[in-house]
């Protein structure tokens, strides 16, 4: 069965690849020569006479969607579409992915009941959010919301966030937005790289190591690491709780390992081979909500998610294309024990659950260029062309049952780029998504397909200024939880739902000029026949197409450096949301403001000294014990961090987070950390 179904995969990656038959024009001799974002620039053999412009090409990499041709003035970075890069999240050997996350404005991240961190963007929430790493679909085939707190940051280079109506260039399934962790681009680092971090008062370790190399046109970069954790600490000022008396946090502790690596090969200046993997394994203790009546004894024995591509990138002329086969595999084991001791399951509650999520893939993306049929401007087509597997099997001890689901994932997504003249440009793209479900145990669900367009306008009246407009129409399917998820007390599967359909409007601006970058953005989502939780009779669950959402806000950005090596960064984010028809016409964890501000001083390139304080307005939750709507109060938390380096090649840090050891929760009876100090030492060698 197997082998059929990645055959089928295999046949449409070689259909659609077919689409790159044109005769290859004649390249320059092999050359190193690429951009520091890892982009293939090919030149003609025969180059233009000078004085003469070179055509214009495509602009591409195997792990990163770049959504733009290349040009002087690229659309910029803006509310919509931000960049974290791995510099910029301090301390980040102690950080995860969801940790680099809050650095966005509109990111909020917290604790769930499984021991998770879960996210909210705009309003959307994971399961709404396309997330991938290196352009791979990064989450488990069930829900679609892989915990981003057990993927390190220590290997990734950046993190791109597409909020709202951004790119269609991204896959099915994104509703409010799409996530891209890059990992680092072979061969750019030194030849050896060593971090060391700690947190002695937590008994918390961190380790990396590092290896790029480039020899002649092949590169390559290893990464591995671990961390092992005993737990966490509690501010001194929690009040002992029903199932929590303060200090360490009860069943906080962590262990696990990553490798992760790419080799890209440049076969010439027009094309290149890449492939490269991601591996995390390692087992967690799942906190208790510190205040219900029914506490969950939950430990996560086995928590592994594996990820992998390989593809090809080239260039044919003005035509170009890029090719990708992908896996991401995710293996749980959980479980459930009689009390806080965790060491017996001789209770009805006690139970052990596996979960195999394997979803496996291939992704076209041709682009060409066609400047040579314009008077003036420059214009550019390229489409996204994809298909995916998803399979989920389940091995639960309660009532010995094994299930298995799955589904293909059909997409088609062209997209049209015109620069008319200078100052204007414009993206035009519509999506299809098809989804066939395959195995559905004893239900019958029909197929189920949506057609949306997309449109970016961008207008810049001078150097310094810019204004962006955009709106697109997307949907998400329904997950295979959501659709045939059911247990033996009371859950009812929904194998018939509707997909999540929702339009998504923009509206950015941005001024950058003599040390000052203010960028500012509004936005409104509309999202019809929303997905949730409803509970037709008492003691039963049922996920249904409950109604209508609407989700408006702002967001601004503000950078100022007022002298050399200062930097000073202000941003701020306001979310109104608004729900028709939903039963309790509430939406937990979407605080109404969210802001920060840092300040940041490097000195010599030698001392690098930042302080930052986020704080975060009050947000509603409802009890899972009552049923009943509260609301956490607002919180602010202040971090600090400083890093020394004595050589070139060694840094020493200090962070400290939470300074003022604030007792707050993100999320209703899972309070955060208190104070913590983390010490770091990294050093490098060629």
């Amino acid at each position: 069965m197997w082998e059929l179904r990645i055959e089928r995969l295999l046949g449409l990656s070689l259909l659609l690849y077919g689409l790159q038959a044109l005769p290859p024009v004649s390249m320059a001799a092999e050359s190193d020569d690429r951009s520091g974002s890892g982009e293939i620039v090919a030149e003609p053999e025969n180059s233009a006479p000078e004085g003469q412009s070179q055509p214009e090409t495509a602009a591409f990499q195997l792990d990163e969607i770049v959504v733009q041709a290349e040009g002087e003035k690229p659309f910029p970075e803006d509310t919509s579409l931000q960049r974290i890069d791995r510099e910029d999240v301090h301390g980040s050997l102690g950080k995860s992915v969801a940790d680099a996350l809050e650095q966005s404005p509109d990111v909020l991240s917290f604790s769930n009941s499984r021991g998770e961190r879960g996210l909210t963007l705009r309003g959307f929430d994971q399961r709404q959010i396309l997330v991938l790493m290196d352009g791979v679909p990064l989450y488990d085939a069930y829900d679609r919301a892989l915990d981003l707190g057990k993927i390190p940051l220590g290997p990734m280079s950046h993190i791109t966030v597409v909020k709202g109506a951004g790119s269609v260039a991204y896959g099915p399934n994104g509703l409010g937005g799409a996530i891209n962790i890059t990992t680092r681009e072979p061969g750019t680092g030194p030849l050896l790289e060593a971090e060391f971090a700690s947190s002695p008062e937590d008994s918390a370790y961190r380790l990396r190591l590092g290896s790029d190399g480039q020899v002649n046109s092949l590169g390559y970069h290893v990464d591995l690491g671990g961390v092992t954790e005993e737990g966490y600490r509690l501010s001194d000022r929690f009040d002992p709780a029903r199932n929590e008396d303060g200090g360490w946090r009860q069943n906080s502790d962590t262990e696990h390992f990553h490798v992760s690596g790419k080799v890209a090969w440049d076969a010439s200046t027009a094309h290149q081979f890449q492939t490269g993997g991601f591996f995390v394994k390692g087992d967690w203790g799942v906190p208790p909500d510190v205040f219900t009546v029914n506490p969950r004894f939950w430990r996560w024995s086995l928590w592994e998610d594996l990820s992998g591509h390989v593809g090809h990138a080239g260039r044919y002329g003005a035509f170009s294309m890029e090719e990708s086969l992908y896996i991401n595999r995710n293996t749980t084991e959980l479980d459930s024990f009689d009390d806080s001791s965790y060491s017996t399951q001789d209770t009805e509650k006690a139970f052990f659950s596996r979960f195999e999520d394997t979803t496996v893939g291939v992704t076209v993306r041709p682009a060409y260029v066609f400047n040579e049929w314009l008077v003036s401007g420059r214009a550019l087509s390229r489409a996204w062309v994809g298909a995916r597997y998803d399979r989920h099997r389940e091995d639960p001890s309660s009532d010995g049952t094994e299930r298995t689901f799955s589904v293909y994932t059909l997409t088609m997504a062209p997209e049209i780029e015109l620069t008319p003249w200078e100052k204007l440009s414009f993206i035009v793209g519509l999506q299809a998504d098809l989804e066939i479900p395959e195995d559905a145990g004893e239900f019958d669900p029909e197929n189920t397909s949506h057609v949306g367009p997309m449109l970016q306008a961008l207008y810049r009246p001078a150097d310094a200024l810019f204004l962006k407009l955009q709106a697109n129409r997307r949907a998400r399917f329904p997950t295979l939880k959501e659709r045939y998820s059911s247990t033996l007390v009371g859950r009812i599967p929904n194998p018939y739902l509707n997909p999540e359909k929702a339009w998504n409007l923009g509206l950015d601006a941005g001024y950058e000029e003599g040390g000052v970058r203010i960028l500012a953005g509004v936005f409104y989502s509309s999202v019809s026949d929303l997905i949730e939780t409803t509970v037709p009779v008492a003691g039963s669950q049922k996920i249904n197409n409950v109604g209508h959402a609407q989700y408006a806000g702002a967001e601004t950005v503000l950078e100022w450096v007022p002298v050399n090596g200062l930097l000073v960064r202000a941003d701020y984010a306001h979310l109104y949301w608004d729900l028709d028809g939903s039963e309790g016409d509430l939406l937990a964890y979407r605080p109404v403001h969210k802001g920060s501000v840092r300040l940041s001083y490097a000195w010599s390139d030698r001392v690098n000294a930042s302080t930052q304080v986020r704080v975060v307005s009050g947000q509603d939750f409802q009890d899972v014990d009552t049923g009943w709507w509260g609301r956490l109060g607002p919180y602010a938390v202040w971090d600090l961090f400083l890093s020394v380096k004595p050589l070139q090649t060694l840094e020493l840090w200090l962070n400290v987070e939470n300074l003022l050891d604030v007792d707050y929760q993100a999320s209703y009876g899972f309070p955060e950390p208190g104070r913590a100090y983390w010490i770091g030492i990294r050093g490098s060698l060629g």
